[in-house]
């Protein structure tokens, strides 16, 4: 394969590389759209890494890191850190977009563009309490989605 993906890369852009290496994968693909409804992120990244350990460490790793640095948020908002709050939501919104949710990562990038422009809070806690929220629910969606994974995978085995 010779090709580059810039960070962030989103899942449709990674897709899409690995399609254009993989014709095989990109024809399953479009069966499968055709079939049905879109897929949820963890159905996406489970057809390109397929249902392996290195799906469970990504997704293991993402939430460890995102429950981390939602922590590291809710401290930083509390003591109306600006420079904190904007790295911490630069840092979630380059996972998130792995997992198909570029629009929240585009709110958050609004509001930190907002924050820096004005070294303020005072303006932004309606959508930084909206951010929050939609990361926590993210957070719990891919945790349910994981837990889930592995009560299929539990039953297959047995």
């Amino acid at each position: 394969m010779d090709a580059l993906l810039v960070k962030p890369a989103g899942l449709s852009e990674l897709q899409e590389a690995l399609h254009r290496w993989m014709p095989a994968a990109a024809g399953l693909r479009r069966s499968k759209e055709a079939a049905g409804p879109a897929f949820s992120p963890i159905e996406a990244l489970t057809e390109l890494f397929g249902p392996s350990a290195r799906l469970d460490e990504l997704l293991d790793g993402f939430l460890a890191t995102a429950r981390d640095d939602l922590a590291v948020f809710d401290e930083a908002l509390r003591a109306e850190d600006i420079q904190a709050i904007a790295g911490c939501i630069h840092r979630i919104d380059g996972a998130i977009k792995i997992f198909g949710a570029a629009g929240l990562a585009d709110a958050g990038e609004h509001i930190r563009t907002a924050l820096l422009a004005q070294q303020r809070v005072d303006g932004q806690e309606t959508p930084l309490q909206h951010y929050r929220q939609d990361l926590a629910n993210l957070i719990d969606t891919l945790a349910r989605h994981r837990a889930e994974l592995h009560t299929i995978e539990d039953h297959a085995t047995h």
